[in-house]
């Protein structure tokens, strides 16, 4: 039955919502950039880190240093609501975040 269900053939559903450029713009990859932090402790903000991101532990601990001593550090490449998710919760951390689109 590949492709058909009770004799008939499905037809594949085209996603018609906005311009080409808008959804593959949406799909393109984005970078989440971590900034140095002056008001919150290292630790809070490597707690910060591994609870929003996927990153493990250590992973995050190295990003984190990475942006104490050379100003930022790529968090996670993703897509752009992800990446905005991810800005709107570190922002409610107190933790500034950057988005960047990514030249592809």
């Amino acid at each position: 039955m590949d492709g058909e269900q009770n004799g008939h053939a499905r037809k594949a559903k085209k996603r018609t919502s906005g311009p080409a450029s808008e959804r593959s713009g949406a799909l393109r990859p984005w970078y989440v950039q971590l900034h140095r932090d002056k008001r919150n402790t290292i630790r809070d903000v490597i707690d910060v880190v591994a609870a929003l991101t996927r990153l493990r532990r250590p992973d995050a601990v190295k990003r984190v240093w990475e942006a104490h001593h050379h100003g930022v550090s790529l968090l996670v490449i993703t897509h752009r609501e992800r990446a905005e998710l991810y800005e709107q919760q570190f922002a409610a951390q107190d933790i500034k975040v950057t988005l960047e689109a990514a030249d592809t």
